[in-house]
């Protein structure tokens, strides 16, 4: 995920990048500024965004890789 402004990103970029996530098989997964947990899950945060409860993965992995971000 590219950042134009050093450590900020827009909501739009986030929205972008979970679009892509979610287009690459991670179908359930969304950003935002809260955070939450479910047993067994964590969660992705990138400059202050905090992702929907994940399980990491090889497909969330690929996900991230295509989509430019790193686990």
């Amino acid at each position: 995920m590219t950042n134009t402004n050093a450590g900020q990103l827009t909501a739009q970029q986030v929205d972008a990048f979970a679009l892509c996530v979610r287009d690459h098989g991670m179908a359930g997964f969304y950003m935002s500024k809260t955070t939450g947990s479910a047993s067994g899950y964590s969660t992705l945060t990138i400059a202050g965004w905090h992702s929907s409860p994940i399980s990491p993965s090889s497909a969330l992995q690929s996900a991230l890789k295509a989509c430019n971000a790193s686990p």
